[in-house]
């Protein structure tokens, strides 16, 4: 009689905890069931982790594998973050709502390679807190990027905020009231009434900041920031083809002006079904 008690108590048990692993799979959905989408994401998302581990264990990656696997740990980690960022603009631009479901997966697996980076980056450096510091302030071309970025944040902040809260403003107020009257928490409104119509009415005026802040960059340059600028105007003073290096930096700046224009169209197609009363 216990023997049958103890077990009927242990299966619940089992069974939530099983549960509990389906739901958490990388590869399973909220539903606990398989999803192509997620594994295959996850699989990729594995295999330059996999591939610098099998180099290192290989003994392939030069006379300092822990420097090799700080830098490869590192560039994998920027490249994956941007990889994250380009799923919601991905999304909207070649109508596919389900990538949305791997957004946080990829951010997760950023994360995590931005974690080993430091880890090992720490254990390159003894585990001395001190020392890790130092380092990082000693790094002038760290120091006077991370200068540079901030000031192109402020510079951006403040035309962003200001177009947002514009956005904000011209949605109709009797929509806000409308979802009031509907029951809908503040939350819930800012969510599916606010950001929704904010984002259509914004559209134009954040691709235009984007390209403005795009040749923007090219003011780090003065304080000799490795950007597109500097790099293209010292291949043009090493090689003296000062008039191809020009013309290539032109070329250069206006793909990448055309490039967001054409991504902003598109994304303000897909979300044109949104029609203010």
């Amino acid at each position: 009689m216990s023997g049958a008690v103890g077990s009927s108590r242990t299966k619940p048990a089992q069974s939530r905890w099983d549960r509990f692993l389906a739901e958490r799979a990388p590869w399973t959905d909220k539903r606990g069931r398989f999803g192509t989408l997620r594994a295959t994401v996850f699989a990729l998302l594995l295999l330059p982790g996999a591939w610098l581990a099998y180099r290192w264990g290989a003994g392939l990656l030069g006379a300092r594998p822990l420097n090799a696997m700080i830098h490869g740990t590192g560039y994998w980690a920027v490249w994956i973050l941007l990889a994250s960022l380009m799923v919601s603009p991905a999304k909207a631009l070649l109508g596919m709502p389900n990538l949305v479901v791997v957004r946080r997966q990829i951010g997760n697996a950023a994360a995590a390679y931005a974690g080993i980076h430091l880890t090992l980056y720490a254990a390159d450096q003894n585990w001395r807190p001190v020392a890790i510091v130092i380092e990082i302030a000693t790094r002038f071309y760290l120091t006077i990027g991370f200068a540079g970025l901030l000031g192109l944040a402020v510079y951006g902040g403040a035309y962003y905020a200001e177009i947002m809260r514009g956005g904000f403003a011209a949605v109709p107020r009797g929509h806000v009231e409308a979802a009031t009257m509907a029951g809908l928490s503040r939350v819930q409104t800012l969510r599916r009434i606010l950001l929704p119509e904010m984002a259509l009415l914004i559209l134009p005026a954040g691709v235009n900041m984007a390209v403005v802040l795009m040749k923007e960059t090219a003011v780090l340059s003065i304080i000799t920031v490795p950007e597109l600028t500097m790099v293209i105007t010292g291949i043009g003073s090493s090689t003296f083809a000062f008039t191809e290096a020009a013309f290539l930096l032109a070329v250069t700046y206006w793909v990448l002006t055309e490039a967001t224009g054409a991504a902003g169209r598109a994304m303000e197609r897909r979300i044109a079904t949104v029609r203010l009363a």
